[in-house]
Formats: C-alpha cells, sequence, structure tokens
C-alpha cells in the first residue's frame, strides 16, 4: 500500500479465506498493488473499508467564571492602571469575547478598553483605555 508491504508471504497461507490488514491512507489518492506468486488462482477478492474515528460528542456544559482579579464584588478600585482578570472553568470560544459580553462600567458608564484571550482559551484580560480617576465595583 503506497509503497509499502502490509503482508508477506509469511503471513498469506495456502487454505486463508479472510486476511485484515489495517493500513494508514494517505491524504487523496492511494495505491494498492497486489502481487499474486502462486498458481492456480480461482477467487481474489479485495474489499477496503475505511473506518474513521467518530468526532467527539460536542460540549453541552457552558463554561463558568472561576476567578476573577480583582476579586469579585470588590469596590472602589481604580479604573486607572488596573486590569481585570477573568478565568473560565474550561477554554471558550475566542470569538464570543466582545465589548458586549465582556465589559467594566464606571458611574454606571461602560469603560473603553482592550480585551486580550489567553494563548490556551481559558481566560481574558481587560485593559481600561480610560485615562480616569473613577471607580468601580466588580462584579460576576
Amino acid at each position: 500500500m503506497n509503497e509499502v508491504q502490509v503482508a508477506g508471504t509469511g503471513d498469506i497461507k495456502k487454505d486463508v479465506r479472510h486476511l485484515s490488514v489495517p493500513v494508514t491512507l494517505n491524504q487523496g489518492e492511494n495505491t494498492l498493488k497486489v502481487t499474486l506468486n502462486s498458481n492456480p488462482v480461482s477467487m481474489l477478492s479485495i474489499a477496503i473499508i475505511r473506518l474513521d474515528t467518530p468526532p467527539p460528542p460536542p460540549d453541552l456544559t457552558p463554561a463558568r467564571v472561576v476567578e476573577i482579579d480583582p476579586i469579585n464584588g470588590a469596590a472602589g478600585i481604580p479604573v486607572n492602571g488596573t486590569n481585570v482578570r477573568v478565568t473560565f472553568s474550561e477554554p471558550i470560544f475566542l470569538d464570543t469575547l466582545s465589548p458586549s459580553s465582556f465589559y467594566l462600567t464606571a458611574g454606571g458608564q461602560n469603560v473603553s478598553g482592550k480585551i486580550e484571550p489567553a494563548a490556551d482559551g481559558t481566560g481574558a484580560v481587560f485593559t481600561p483605555a480610560m485615562n480616569s480617576s473613577n471607580r468601580v465595583r466588580v462584579c460576576q
């Protein structure tokens, strides 16, 4: 199979009725070459069956927030120079992080800033762009 011998003469005996040999297929086309060195051959049947590993079941459990820094409920946190870090219970789809899903407010107004996801997808950091002396309360 694809220039690799998958069964030798010692693997196939005179009365073999069935031979199953697992092979790894390449992307695209694959070549199977059969050489018969015995006589007579009354019947030869070849079946190639592709067995794919099924995809894992979908994850139906939503990610939970497991840690916030500064801690949840902290009050009087200065906006200027404070990053808000959130850690989730599992990796999340990074495209779900947006100003409407992850934001900070001060005095009832949204604080503009930048959201940076963690490389492993299990967290994010919000860095306020506001240069202000306002203080915020962190709420989950």
